[in-house]
């Protein structure tokens, strides 16, 4: 090892280089007086031992710093220090620059996807793309452990041309047959497997988690990492070369009529500052744990779609105006969070959710979307949707469509909805919780409950629409508008047959004049065919002109092929509604020609069977009553109340139990706003028996003892007064 001969300026020797140190022996003086002290020798200048050395060939600073002249820290100059650290104002670098791992700067003239396989092969590192547009001629695949990185993410430009797409995959796909394990254990069994001694060294995913694969007993067992998670049998799952770590980061991606952005069989993934535009689908992502997103796919057919997705950590995205569905698709998508985020005035709904739980929507913008705001159709427990709006949706704001439970809704902004603000469809959605909401404006109401066990607070009290007139204490319930249906005009006896759909007898009308405001979905009928007419029958709603038909159709309903006698029913496609005191006319006509040897026949009673109303028949375009004038058919017209309405509970009519929501807090007429109290104490009431309180089998009544369909509906603490408990 030899001294570096590091030359330096001085004011006593010139340039010259460094030597050792000379050893300076002292001078003895005499000590008796008058002698008298020289003046001092004139010293050589201070030598400092310079920490470089050259060790084969190379120079090396062994300790401290070099600097530049004008070096102050943060500021200015430069400065290198032994340990590696360096601080520069600016610099540019060609070619190649290591920091960490393989850094690779090209161009639009330059391959994408050998300048990532050969960063792969180095051991991964970052890969930049100069700005430009670079046209993909086949599908972009990054690799594990590499990122590729727009040095500007407007400016840098990755052109699907129309079929290809940017990729981060794991390779090597199996997922025949099914598997078997319980947590704790690390031996996976399958049955139709064929496992292959290649797989070690793979992953496997299990209830959303990889696991490595260490062993290979046969064709349906291996080992792997310790399993920890739900006992499976005879689950799906997937095998894979998983992708780890890959990232996509400052770049747009655009023109795939596929998929844009695609991750699959990957861990870590993550999308940093990127724009997916004009895509089928922006971002697929399917059986990928833990990725993180900071994105903004806007305008494609659909935003973003994930399958089999655990603990995604979404943040500062957007995924809005979709141009074909939905602005988010979740299926099987667990453990995440999607926060500071918006998915806004998609063509569908604005988030869509199947079998997926445990994911905190936290301070989301979910607007003036075309269908619902976020739906979850089926299988979704525990979520969270908190600090944000449901704000201007063609339907409703948030609906729970089947079989989710346990979803809380938390001090959200719920306003201008073309439904209702929440609407909880389906008793089988059990133990969800809406606390602290803001309603204002939604078309339908602030809440549609007819899940089982719902917990409202402190918005208890929430306004529906009554079908029905309503007294304040009331049991109601709320219609769906498919069960409910119940007679209420009806004159079920006959003495005789009417022809109908002959020449002299065209068609045959009955009359009728509700007490109340009513909403008929249909009416039944007793007839029967004469000879064997080929055609059918159908009923239509005319208003009245001077006490018979006027002609002017309200509703017709479907046909009906009438065989040998019985009674036949007649179906609306909507609930018609029937103002109180105004007569209306249900007219009988056959779909086919007239005829005098194949028609119909009516059954009809006399004796004022049905008082307002009455029988006419149409002979040669002449409606003309039947001289004896306290004639009618037979019928019955039932009501069915509009989905969304509210109406008074009976423990005997189906779809009147099982829909019981809460107890009316007012009086209103048919077709106004009500009130209604859907948990915590009611009041006010009166001839309560302490105790269990059941519905009744009158309509809007409660009773200490189970109507024909028993359904418990609160707690009377006193004569006055009960709690609301809405059990089964």
């Amino acid at each position: 090892m030899g001294v570096f001969n590091f030359f330096v300026q001085n004011e006593y020797t010139g340039t010259r280089p460094i030597a050792p140190t000379p050893t300076i022996e002292p001078v003895i003086y005499p000590t008796n007086p008058p002698y008298i002290l020289p003046p001092p020798r004139p010293q050589p200048p201070l030598r400092m031992p310079i920490p470089l050395i050259n060790v084969a060939g190379q120079t090396r600073l062994t300790n401290g710093s070099l600097i530049s002249p004008n070096y102050k820290q943060n500021e200015t100059g430069w400065a290198v220090d032994a340990e590696g650290n360096a601080e520069f104002n600016s610099g540019v670098f060609r070619g190649r620059f290591e920091i960490g791992g393989t850094t690779i700067t090209i161009t639009t003239d330059d391959d994408i996807q050998e300048n990532l396989n050969l960063i792969s092969t180095q051991g991964g590192g970052t890969l930049f793309l100069q700005p430009g547009t670079y046209q993909l001629t086949a599908d972009i695949s990054i690799p594990s452990g590499v990122t590729l990185q727009g040095v500007s993410r407007d400016e840098v430009i990755l052109d699907c041309d129309g079929t290809y797409a940017v990729k981060i995959a794991g390779t090597n796909v199996y997922s025949t047959g099914t598997v078997t394990i319980n947590n704790g254990a690390t031996t996976l069994e399958g049955v139709g497997t064929t496992w292959t001694a290649g797989m070690v060294g793979r992953y496997v995913l299990l209830d959303g988690l990889w696991y490595e694969i260490t062993a290979r007993t046969d064709n349906d067992t291996i080992t792997i990492e310790t399993y920890q998670g739900v006992n499976l049998a005879t689950s799906a799952y997937v095998i894979a070369d998983t992708n780890f770590t890959a990232q996509l980061n400052k770049v747009t991606v655009t023109g795939a009529t596929g998929s844009g952005v695609v991750v699959q069989y990957s861990m870590e993934s993550t999308l940093f500052d990127i724009v997916v535009y004009g895509c089928g689908t922006g971002i697929d992502m399917d059986y990928v744990t833990f990725p993180i997103l900071q994105t903004t796919s806007n305008e494609n057919g659909v935003n973003l779609n994930m399958n089999f997705v655990e603990g995604f950590k979404i943040d500062f995205s957007e995924f809005n105006f979709s141009t074909t569905g939905a602005g988010v698709i979740m299926t099987d998508t667990k453990n995440a969070t999607f926060f500071d985020s918006s998915a806004n005035d998609n063509t569908g709904d604005g988030i869509n959710l199947t079998n997926c739980d445990l994911i905190a929507f936290i301070s989301f913008d979910n607007s003036g979307n075309g269908g619902q705001g976020t739906e979850l159709v089926s299988g979704c427990d525990g979520n969270t949707f908190s600090d944000g709006s449901f704000d201007d949706n063609t339907s409703d704001g948030l609906k729970i469509t089947a079989t989710s439970d346990r979803n809380t809704v938390v001090a959200m902004e719920i306003t201008g909805n073309g439904g209702y603000g929440i609407n909880i469809a389906a008793s089988t959605c059990d133990n969800n919780q809406i606390i602290a909401p803001a309603f204002d404006t939604n078309s339908s109401g602030n809440i549609n409950d007819s899940g089982t066990n719902t917990f409202v607070s402190p918005e208890t009290s929430v306004s529906y629409i009554a079908g029905h007139a309503i007294t304040a204490g009331n049991a109601v319930y709320i219609s769906n508008g498919t069960i409910g249906l119940k007679a209420i005009i009806t004159n079920s006896s006959d003495s005789g047959l009417q022809n109908m759909g002959t020449l002299g007898e065209e068609q045959i009308a009955q009359s009728v004049v509700p007490t109340t405001t009513i909403y008929i979905k249909q009416i039944k009928i007793k007839m029967q065919k004469q000879d064997t007419p080929t055609d059918d029958v159908q009923v239509q709603i005319q208003s009245d002109s001077s006490d018979a038909p006027s002609g002017t159709v309200i509703a017709t309903s479907d046909a009906q092929d009438v065989q040998a006698s019985a009674v036949y029913t007649f179906t609306f496609s909507t609930a018609q509604q029937l103002t109180a005191s105004t007569k209306y006319w249900f007219v009988v006509q056959r779909t086919g020609a007239l005829g005098d040897t194949h028609y119909y026949k009516i059954a009809y009673g006399d004796n004022f069977i049905y008082a307002p109303g009455h029988k006419e028949s149409l002979n040669d375009g002449v409606w003309s009553e039947d001289a004896s004038p306290d004639v009618d058919i037979y019928f019955d017209l039932y009501e069915l109340l509009p989905s969304g309405y509210v109406g008074k509970a009976e423990a005997d009519v189906t779809g009147r139990y099982e829909n019981f929501i809460g107890f009316a807090s007012e009086t209103v007429a048919t077709n106004a706003s009500v009130k209604v109290k859907l948990s915590g104490e009611i009041s006010g009431l009166s001839g309560l028996t302490v105790g269990q309180l059941y519905l009744s089998d009158t309509a809007g009544a409660v009773s200490s003892s189970a109507g024909t369909n028993s359904r418990k509906v609160g707690i009377a603490l006193s004569t006055t007064k009960l709690i609301i408990t809405n059990i089964w």
